[in-house]
Parts: structure tokens; C-alpha cells; sequence
């Protein structure tokens, strides 16, 4: 287990603090922010080593930080695990969905399916987790509320001609707008900045859509001075970092982070 950031909440805070927990196959991610108004009071960041026992890091994470139920004045879990299948609400059968994703990802061994409606773009998100991960956070923070992550970004996003990729220390998260309609949601694992631009470019070319008409919205781990984020304005025009709203506070500690840097992790807190 690696340590991208280590910035936790003032212990003498947290009961009057949300805490949000994030996690997936790659690593898991600590929020808290304060209320009235929204105020981010730390963030801790965690990825996980090759082949690594992800439950016994996930309990070293919680025991380091002291984490449980009752620690907090809320805790919500955002599942960001890759394997998920959007399906119009028309065509939505509960009863179906495994062997739907099992279509789409494979065989799944050893996982717990669930499904989150989208009332706001008329869909349901259906997706699996690691039953002993799902088992975990529920023993853990029993009262919490668990959603995936992308049904949140799915659900806050503007409906407009727009390629938004969240990069997280090794993988990115990329929505796609086309015409003011999703076309797609997908997580891919990258090494290279090269490997960014080639699925951020495939997409485009999959889905028919020109870097010139499509505005690309970053955010997460890059900056203007980055390798990566040069490679992408060599071949993308329109390009925006996703800051978070003005109307967020960020305590002194945390400043020294670019605003994008904590984006989606500020969407998901800000969810109910």
C-alpha cells in the first residue's frame, strides 16, 4: 500500500465532521468536510500495491485512522470498482443483473450486485462489489449510505457536449456527453501519459465525436506543468480544469492542492 496523501481531520473534529470513503480495486480514498457552509477539512489517499491483500490494507487504513461508526456525524462509501453496466429504467429486471454484467465483464466470482437508479437521466447503474469488501464497510459503518461513485458524477453532470475524465494515480475515470446525451462511462488503467491520450482518443473516434466540437474536463492528479496534461493539449483544443464550486471552503492545510485535485471526491460529499 502506497500513501499519495496524508492529511487527516483533527481528531477533536469528527464528530461534527461527514466522512466520505471511497474505494476500488486500485485504492481508497478518506474525506471529511464540515457543514455550513461545505468545508474540506482533510484527505487522505491510499493506493494499493500489485496483488496486495486489499481487506487487511483496508482495516490497517481504518485502524490508523481510527475510523468506525460512530466517530463521525456521517459517513458516506462511494464504490469506484470498474465493473458496471448502465441500463435504460425501460429495461431495467433486477433479476437480470448479473448475468448482464457477466456479459459485459466476464464471470464474476465472489461479488455482491446492486443497482442505483439515475432518475435524472432515466437509467439505473448496475454494478458488483467484492462481497468481502461489501461486507466490510457495512459491519464497519453500518448506518453509512453506499452508492457507486459514477452513479453521483452521472447524476450531477451537465448534459452537454463533454469528454470528463478523473485521473487517479494509475487509472481514469471518463464520462461522455454527445448532443446532450451519455454515451459512456468507463474506467481504464493507464501507465503512460501516451496510454491517456489513446483511450481518451479511441473514445472520441468510437463515439463520432472531434476534438474540436468536444470540450475535455479534467480533474484529479495532473497539472499544467505535467507530462501528461502536454500531451493531451497536443491533441485536444478545448481543454478545462473542473475546480471545485466557489461556494466550497478549503482549510489552510490543504491549499497547497490544486482546486481539481479533489473534484469528484467534492461531488460525491456533496450528495445525499
Amino acid at each position: 500500500m502506497k500513501t499519495v496523501y496524508n492529511i487527516p481531520l483533527d481528531a477533536s473534529e469528527s464528530t461534527a465532521a461527514n466522512l466520505l470513503i471511497e474505494i476500488g480495486a486500485t485504492g481508497l480514498s478518506l474525506f471529511w468536510t464540515g457543514i455550513d457552509p461545505m468545508t474540506i477539512k482533510g484527505v487522505c489517499i491510499y493506493t494499493f500495491e500489485e496483488n496486495e491483500n486489499i481487506i487487511a490494507a483496508v482495516k490497517d487504513i481504518f485502524n490508523t485512522n481510527c475510523l468506525n461508526s460512530q466517530t463521525h456525524r456521517s459517513v458516506t462509501v462511494g464504490y469506484n470498482f470498474k465493473e458496471t453496466l448502465l441500463v435504460p429504467a425501460n429495461y431495467f429486471n433486477p433479476a437480470l443483473n448479473e448475468e448482464m454484467l457477466s456479459l459485459v465483464h466476464g464471470q464474476l466470482m465472489n461479488v455482491t450486485i446492486k443497482s442505483d437508479e439515475i432518475r435524472t437521466k432515466n437509467i439505473y447503474n448496475v454494478y458488483s462489489i467484492p462481497t468481502e469488501i461489501d461486507l466490510l464497510l457495512e459491519e464497519t459503518f453500518p448506518l453509512s449510505n453506499r452508492f457507486h461513485s459514477n452513479t453521483k458524477q452521472i447524476q450531477t453532470a451537465e448534459n452537454k457536449n463533454k469528454l470528463i475524465c478523473s485521473i487517479f494515480y494509475d487509472s481514469i475515470k471518463v464520462i461522455l456527453f454527445k448532443n446532450d446525451v451519455l454515451e459512456i462511462v468507463q474506467h481504464y488503467k493507464f501507465n503512460t501519459p501516451e496510454n491517456v491520450v489513446y483511450h481518451l482518443l479511441n473514445i472520441c473516434q468510437q463515439h463520432e465525436v472531434t476534438v474540436e466540437e468536444i470540450t475535455l474536463v479534467i480533474s484529479g492528479m495532473i497539472t499544467e506543468d505535467s507530462q501528461l496534461y502536454k500531451q493531451l493539449y497536443n491533441y485536444f483544443i478545448n481543454i478545462e480544469f473542473d475546480n471545485i464550486p466557489d461556494n466550497v471552503s478549503v482549510e489552510e492545510k490543504l491549499q497547497f492542492l490544486p482546486a481539481h485535485f479533489l473534484r469528484h471526491l467534492t461531488t460525491l460529499a456533496s450528495c445525499e
